[in-house]
């Protein structure tokens, strides 16, 4: 099966495919034309190979940005008729660094940040906390914990005075990690139309029309 993951909840746009025994994966940071980049990428990767499977993050992320990687999944996926697997944003982060305590940043802008706790030890992480939209000092763990993310290396100063670690390669596109997660977890598979973005902050902030999708169900998960 040959399954492609696309994720844009962060500043780093990233694109993956999982065929066999091979992987490929593109990624980069853009700061302006994320879907003509993402789109490029795409028809260069399904010219060559067929695909049977999505699996796309679906939030917590920036609104525009998960927009755009949600909107092309859904779009190429009714084109072919294949199925989107819907992954939560802050679970695909977590899952690239196995720790008891993993907390998954990405930053939500003034002064917040979209969080959530696993225990990533295993191929089924373990939720330890709800996933929030609050400031970095009410989701810091008492525990000894790592901080992966791209939200982990904005606020890797106060992380690392509150007794965590920070991998080096905390903010590395999750692309790859989350083809591989479609590959794993087929089961969860929906059709295009039953997709929808877990924004987390108040929905109601963006009217559902400027996508075209229903506003509020979990990401899977």
């Amino acid at each position: 099966m040959n399954v492609l993951g696309i994720d844009t909840a962060g500043p780093v746009t990233g694109l993956a495919l999982v065929r066999n025994h091979s992987e490929w994966l593109w990624s980069r940071r853009i700061v302006k034309g994320a879907d003509a980049h993402l789109l490029e990428q795409l028809e260069t990767i399904s010219t060559q190979y067929s695909i049977d499977l999505i699996a796309v993050t679906v939030g917590p992320g920036s609104f525009t940005s998960l927009r755009v990687g949600v909107s092309i999944a859904l779009g190429f996926a009714l084109a072919k008729g294949i199925k989107v697997v819907p992954v939560s944003s802050l679970l695909v982060r977590a899952s690239m660094f196995p720790h008891e305590c993993c907390l998954a940043l990405l930053d939500a802008r003034r002064g917040k940040v979209y969080a959530q706790c696993f225990d990533s030890t295993s191929d089924n992480l373990i939720p330890l906390s709800s996933s929030k939209d609050v400031p970095l000092q009410e989701v810091l763990p008492q525990q000894k914990f790592i901080a992966v993310g791209e939200g982990a290396i904005v606020y890797r100063d106060d992380i690392l005075a509150a007794g965590g670690f920070v991998p080096r390669d905390a903010a590395r596109s999750p692309a790859l990690a989350l083809a591989k997660y479609g590959v794993s977890h087929v089961d969860k598979a929906i059709e295009p139309s039953q997709i929808s973005i877990d924004y987390i902050r108040d929905a109601a902030a963006i009217p559902p029309k400027q996508l075209g999708l229903p506003v509020g169900q979990p990401a899977t998960g």
